[in-house]
């Protein structure tokens, strides 16, 4: 429990302030367990919350630990936004894991949560560091269908393996 001598009950900014503060200073530990009491008051959690704690343990490689989150927070009713999607495609091909940063990508579809200009750059970005040229055509194809524009810098990493 956060309480001082004066007996106070920490509210829901107070513990978002902690934990965005742990996070930045990569201490996953103190934010796990500010994140763990938050719960414990039955304080609601904003998806910002979850994507700070999801982001911290893919900044330390602990993608099982971010994907965790990831579930907690299905099972808590958060929606997922833009921003989880994109941090953990990120998260997983930083910790070598290119095929769950696709099953992310194919999950994101099956949401309300359309993917962007950036999700398809993390993730063409992300195959082209694996050399995975294969998929890139039904990627482009994907692109068009959610209206997004294949700009110059997705050009430059779409062929700058071939």
């Amino acid at each position: 429990m956060l309480s001082s001598s004066c007996n106070c009950q920490p509210d829901s900014s107070t513990y978002i302030l902690l934990i965005n503060g742990s996070v930045r200073a990569l201490n996953m530990n103190q934010a796990t367990f500010l994140y763990g009491e938050m719960k414990r008051s039955s304080l609601p959690l904003p998806t910002s919350t979850y994507n700070t704690m999801l982001s911290g343990f893919c900044s330390i490689q602990k993608i099982d630990a971010a994907l965790e989150i990831f579930e907690e927070m299905k099972t808590d009713g958060v929606e997922p936004d833009i921003i989880t999607y994109n941090e953990l495609i990120t998260g997983c091909f930083i910790a070598d894991k290119p095929k769950v940063a696709l099953g992310l990508l194919g999950l994101m579809k099956t949401t309300s949560v359309e993917p962007n200009g950036l999700t398809y750059l993390l993730v063409m970005s992300g195959l082209s560091m694996f050399g995975e040229w294969k998929d890139f055509d039904r990627l482009i194809g994907e692109m068009e269908e959610y209206n997004v524009k294949l700009n110059s810098l997705l050009f430059v990493i779409i062929f700058r393996g071939r």
